[in-house]
C-alpha cells in the first residue's frame, strides 16, 4: 500500500482523503486494525463493506472474504455500522470462529429517528433491564415471535415471578391487582355454577334445570340462578328453602345481605307475587342463600318446585 506525507497530514493508500482529516486510510474492507496483542480473535477494525461501502467499527472481528460479511478468529464480534439510507446499526457476529458471516442486527436507529430493538429468530426477549443483583429483570419487550401469544411487554420481580404482562393479543395481566389510590382491585372473573336446593335435611336432587352464572369484580359478586324440579320430594318442618353452592363464600352476619327472588313456586303453586321475597346469605354458611317471605317455609308434597334469584353480594 502506498503512502503519502504532507505537512501535518498522513495518507495511507492511494485514495484521496475527503475533508480536512489529518490521517487518511480509504480502502474497501478493513482500513485500520487495532486491539490487544493476543492473536486469538482480539483484533478490531475500522473499515467499510467491500460492496455496499457501509462504514463500520468492528470489535473482535474483521471483514470477511465475501462482500459485506465478517470474520471472527476465536471471539464473538460486535459491529457498529452506518448504511447508505441513513441507518445506524448495532449488530453482532454470532459465530466465534467463522468466515463470511452476515452480522445480526440488534439495535437500529433509522433516518427518521425511530429505534428498533430486534429479538432473535426464536422470538426471545428483545429488551431486558436487569436489577442490580442480576437475579431477575425489570422489563422485557418482545415483538414478533413464533406464536400468537408472544409477550409484548412484561415486568418481573424475579426470573419466574411475573408482576405485569401485556401479551401479543393485547391482554394485560397484573399478578397482584390494580391499585386505584385506596384499595387494590385484584380479581375479575366470569363463570357458571350449579346451584343445589334443600329444605332442612331434605335435598332436592336430579333437577330438570339447575343453572347459575356469576361475574366477580374484586369483592363484588353479581349472581343469577334458576332451579326447577318436577316431582320434588316431600319436605317437612319449618326450615327455609335454601339454595346452596355459590361460587364464592360471601360475607355473613348482621349485614344480612341478600339478592332479589324471582320465581317462587312450591307444590305447583306460584307465590312470587304474594309478598316480597329475598334470598339472604346464611349466617353460618357464606355459600348458601335462605329464602325469606310469607311462603319461605312452605313444604312440598311431591309437586313441582321452581326458584330463581339475582343480585349483588359481597365476597368474604
Amino acid at each position: 500500500m502506498a503512502s503519502e506525507l504532507e505537512v501535518g497530514k498522513a495518507k495511507l493508500g492511494t485514495i484521496a482523503m475527503q475533508g480536512d482529516a489529518l490521517l487518511g486510510a480509504r480502502v474497501n474492507g478493513d482500513s485500520i486494525n487495532f486491539g490487544h496483542a493476543n492473536q486469538s480473535g482480539y483484533g478490531s477494525n475500522l473499515g467499510c463493506g467491500n460492496n455496499n461501502g457501509h462504514p463500520y467499527l468492528a470489535f473482535m472481528c474483521e471483514h470477511g472474504t465475501n462482500d459485506n460479511t465478517f470474520r471472527t478468529r476465536g471471539e464473538h464480534g460486535n459491529v457498529i455500522q452506518a448504511t447508505a439510507t441513513g441507518e445506524l446499526k448495532f449488530s453482532q457476529v454470532t459465530n466465534a470462529s467463522a468466515d463470511n458471516q452476515t452480522a445480526t442486527d440488534r439495535f437500529t436507529i433509522n433516518a427518521a429517528g425511530r429505534t428498533d430493538v430486534l429479538a432473535n429468530t426464536n422470538g426471545d426477549w428483545a429488551f431486558k433491564a436487569n436489577n442490580a443483583g442480576n437475579t431477575g429483570w425489570g422489563a422485557l419487550i418482545v415483538a414478533g415471535g413464533s406464536t400468537a401469544t408472544q409477550i409484548a411487554f412484561e415486568v418481573r420481580k424475579a426470573t419466574s415471578d411475573v408482576a405485569m404482562q401485556i401479551n401479543g393479543t393485547g391482554l394485560c395481566t397484573f399478578s397482584n391487582g390494580i391499585n386505584l389510590g385506596d384499595t387494590t382491585l385484584s380479581n375479575y372473573k366470569e363463570g357458571t355454577f350449579a346451584p343445589t336446593l334443600a329444605k332442612g335435611s331434605t335435598s332436592v336432587t336430579s333437577p330438570n334445570t339447575a343453572k347459575g352464572r356469576y361475574v366477580r369484580v374484586g369483592k363484588q359478586l353479581f349472581v343469577t340462578f334458576y332451579y326447577y324440579k318436577t316431582g320434588a320430594p316431600t319436605t317437612t318442618g319449618s326450615d327455609n328453602w335454601t339454595i346452596q353452592g355459590l361460587p364464592f363464600a360471601c360475607v355473613t352476619g348482621e349485614t344480612y345481605q341478600s339478592v332479589k327472588a324471582g320465581y317462587v313456586l312450591i307444590q305447583n303453586s306460584s307465590y312470587q307475587h304474594t309478598s316480597p321475597y329475598r334470598w339472604q346469605v346464611s349466617t353460618t354458611d357464606g355459600t348458601s342463600l335462605l329464602l325469606f317471605g310469607t311462603q319461605a317455609t312452605t313444604n312440598n308434597t311431591g309437586g313441582s318446585v321452581e326458584f330463581s334469584g339475582f343480585g349483588v353480594l359481597e365476597i368474604a
